[in-house]
């Protein structure tokens, strides 16, 4: 997916990358392959813990849009052993929800495994940011955090199912990167 014709949420502060971009930041192998891993990242994270992935839900919230839409955003964490790995938020548009209004009774459920039992779902190309400290999103994810390093990174995707498109984010704190080799 190219940068100009990426759609932009309240969330962006600059431009998302692509693959080519990213890789000309140099991030580091264990990055990169956590980074462009194509499957679905809870399942991953379960098999890389050496203790139980937990999600926790911090904000489930209706965002009015034009007109009279409302659209939900939902922030969750995903943490093993009290230390927390990533921090997502998805972007439900109204049209999605109004199609698939489970999407507002996940609860403690993570999303892909919700979208993984339904057919004809797709995911767009990934594109990529470095989140400096200071920026929002990096706040939120290292709240609970002890360690605050100068940045983190994040992925993002969306998710094609009927009705249109659902935009995930994905910021990884160090913990995820820290000390193993990840699975394939």
């Amino acid at each position: 997916m190219s940068n100009s014709h990426s759609q932009n949420t309240p969330t962006d502060s600059r431009p998302w990358l692509d693959e080519c971009g990213l890789e000309a930041l140099n991030p580091g192998q264990d990055v990169l392959d956590w980074l462009t891993f194509d499957g679905l990242l809870t399942p991953r994270l379960r098999l890389h813990s050496a203790v139980p992935v937990s999600l926790a839900v911090l904000r489930e919230e209706p965002i009015a849009r034009h007109g009279n839409d409302t659209d939900l955003l939902r922030e969750v964490a995903l943490s093993a052993g009290g230390e927390r790995l990533v921090y997502a938020l998805s972007w439900f548009p109204a049209q999605v929800i109004s199609r698939n209004p489970w999407l507002k009774t996940l609860a403690q459920k993570p999303l892909g495994d919700a979208l993984c039992a339904l057919p004809n779902v797709s995911r767009s190309n990934f594109e990529f940011q470095h989140i400096l400290a200071g920026e929002p999103r990096y706040e939120r994810a290292v709240e609970t955090s002890d360690e605050r390093p100068s940045g983190l990174w994040a992925r993002r995707s969306r998710f094609n199912l009927e009705g249109g498109s659902v935009l995930v984010e994905e910021v990884f704190l160090p913990g995820v990167f820290a000390g193993s080799t990840c699975p394939g």
